[in-house]
């Protein structure tokens, strides 16, 4: 069934439209979890997936890759899909057998209908997923300006568990509204935690609590504590948007940089 481990193996879909960074972010995990010594890069023509002449050729993936890693005990496969529309009935049959996906998409709000098949397919499949916007470093606009633009074309609502720090035009980390912590991005290494800025913590305040009201759509406890000014334990919290996520009744949104190895 979707969203159950067959096997004590979880197997995971990144899907999207091509360019979105599918393979950048499948290296960037491979990375992440020691299964492979180096941060393997599509653009030079490092990566481990993609790795085929015609892929090579045309600088985007033309199979379906297949990635297998051990992260805290756990077991995970990836399967890279093709987000070229030539290539996308293997994709689909691929997706079908994953327990979770994972929607790459652009910070650009202009692409987001790019997104729109995979959303769709997932949506009828009945696959839990969340969306990963890649490339956060380039985004210039208001990550809620891509929820507004991306939620019109997903059944679920978008529940955005983060909020991005801006150090002039640039994003320079971000707020996990679940944990209550900020991170900022450091270049090869793994985020620093920090204190959330002053001038973000009204900002945080008014998020956290959407996400929250989000939530308590589909939890009386929740829906109770809210009303009472009772503040959720982070374990509630944090159970409450696993269970979304699982019974596809609500849309995480996390954001990052591939290539950087940020998220």
């Amino acid at each position: 069934m979707p969203g159950t481990a067959a096997n004590g193996t979880r197997a995971i879909a990144l899907v999207g439209p091509a360019g979105a960074g599918k393979t950048s972010l499948a290296e960037a995990m491979l990375f992440a979890a020691g299964a492979t010594d180096r941060l393997g890069s599509t653009a030079n023509g490092s990566s481990i997936g993609d790795s085929s002449p015609e892929a090579r050729q045309r600088g985007g993936s033309t199979e379906v890759n297949l990635y297998n890693f051990k992260y805290l005990d756990d077991e995970y496969a990836l399967i890279d899909v093709p987000g070229s529309i030539g290539f996308a009935a293997d994709g689909a049959r691929a997706v079908a057998a994953a327990d979770l996906a994972i929607v790459v998409v652009d910070p650009d709000p202009a692409r987001a209908p790019l997104a729109a098949p995979a959303l769709r397919m997932l949506d009828e499949l009945g696959i839990p997923h969340l969306i990963y916007v890649n490339r956060i470093d380039q985004a210039h606009g208001r990550i809620r300006d891509l929820l507004t633009a991306l939620q019109p074309m997903s059944v679920s609502p978008l529940i955005a568990r983060q909020i991005p720090i801006w150090d002039g035009e640039k994003v320079s980390g971000f707020v996990d509204l679940a944990l209550e912590y900020a991170f900022k991005y450091r270049a090869g290494q793994e985020s620093e935690r920090i204190d959330i800025p002053a001038d973000l913590q009204s900002r945080e305040i008014e998020a956290r609590t959407h996400m929250l009201e989000q939530l308590a759509d589909h939890d009386d406890e929740l829906l109770e504590q809210l009303l009472m000014d009772e503040t959720p334990s982070r374990e509630k919290v944090l159970k409450d948007l696993a269970r979304e996520t699982g019974e596809n009744i609500g849309v995480s949104v996390l954001f990052g940089c591939a290539t950087s190895s940020w998220a």
